[in-house]
């Protein structure tokens, strides 16, 4: 049977990924030239075990808290599209979505599910200072549902945490020197730094989520819906945008609140509930998207409202469009907003 050889973007996107982590597979170390990386990557899309430094698989990990982990790769040199297409005009688009060339040069280990009402029971046991899950539990099924209602506050103080109970140099810092994590909830403030080369567990920047959130699509979601139209942008009926529904919980499936988290399909890179269930907190201040091609963007250097992703489980499917943004302030969580994790992949 012929099996499809990568395209090129893609090679070179995972080509990265490969040279970054230093795979081995089959008990050898992978050879530094495209042949042995068309292997790897060939031998991964047909199912064989490919083995990073650590035993993370290019497919997934696991985390002793959180759970599966998987791996997304760089983007190309020529980086990719953040934003919505104005004209024509994406179905749903706002005007704050002028899309822009993004260049992401850092792989990332990303959770293969958000952050569960379980994971931050976990850690809470054998971290204090994290404080009790704040889910507002009216609006959820059981401990592996999100967590949710929890502020941008709540989760950077998980990241550091996390990054803490598994041995990993924190992310979030109460100095630009990097000496003086943030270990407790009076820590984080809104003038916290970020070390971007650290080894632990963070949030995500809003061009890092659109990125993982993508999966190199480039339509409204990370799937083909051929039944998203103008209509059923704002108020489809349960069975009406199937393949939708075959990877994300919102207002036509999931009335009442959240749903256990990693039950639908994943999006192209095995990362489930990116569209839907809850809206996840990125590392971003809300603001207009900048007129020229970036690189690692991080967001303005000050705002007063931090950005949220993926839409949640009342929201109408417009809201789950992969380029939709969304903010509040840091201080404040809703029922219908948590949070995932990634860290850097070497």
């Amino acid at each position: 049977m012929n099996k499809r050889m990568p395209d090129s973007r893609r090679l070179f996107a995972l080509a990265s990924l490969v040279a970054a982590l230093g795979i081995a597979s089959a008990g050898s170390a992978a050879g530094q030239d495209w042949e042995s990386y068309a292997k790897v990557i060939a031998a991964a899309e047909a199912g064989t075990p490919v083995q990073f430094q650590g035993g993370v698989s290019l497919r997934a990990g696991a985390d002793s808290v959180v759970g599966a982990l998987m791996l997304v790769p760089a983007t190309a040199s020529s980086g990719y599209t953040q934003g919505s297409p104005a004209d024509p005009a994406e179905i749903g688009r706002d005007s704050d979505e002028t899309p822009f060339t993004q260049v992401l040069t850092r792989p990332l280990v990303v959770m293969a599910t958000e952050v569960t009402r379980r994971m931050w029971s976990h850690l809470q046991s054998q971290q204090p200072a994290l404080g009790p899950d704040p889910t507002d539990v009216w609006h959820s099924s059981s401990l592996d549902d999100p967590v949710q209602s929890v502020d941008w506050y709540g989760a950077v103080l998980f990241g550091n945490l996390l990054s803490i109970q598994q041995g990993l140099e924190p992310c979030y810092y109460a100095d630009s020197a990097f000496t003086t994590p943030v270990l407790t909830r009076a820590d984080v403030t809104d003038s916290i730094y970020c070390k971007w080369t650290a080894s632990g567990y963070r949030i995500p920047t809003e061009s890092e989520w659109e990125w993982l959130a993508r999966a190199e699509t480039a339509g409204p979601f990370s799937v083909v819906e051929p039944f998203y139209d103008a209509a059923t942008a704002f108020s489809p009926g349960q069975g009406v945008l199937v393949e939708l529904e075959r990877i994300a919980w919102f207002c036509a499936t999931a009335s009442g609140g959240t749903r256990p988290a990693g039950q639908l399909d994943a999006n192209p890179w095995g990362l489930k509930d990116v569209h839907g269930n809850v809206w996840e907190w990125c590392w971003d201040w809300y603001g207009t998207y900048p007129s020229t091609s970036q690189t690692d963007y991080t967001g303005p250097t000050s705002g007063s409202e931090r950005v949220y992703r993926g839409g949640g489980w009342f929201n109408e499917p417009r809201v789950l469009r992969s380029a939709n943004r969304l903010f509040g302030t840091p201080s404040t969580g809703y029922y219908n907003i948590g949070f995932r994790l990634v860290r850097l992949a070497n």
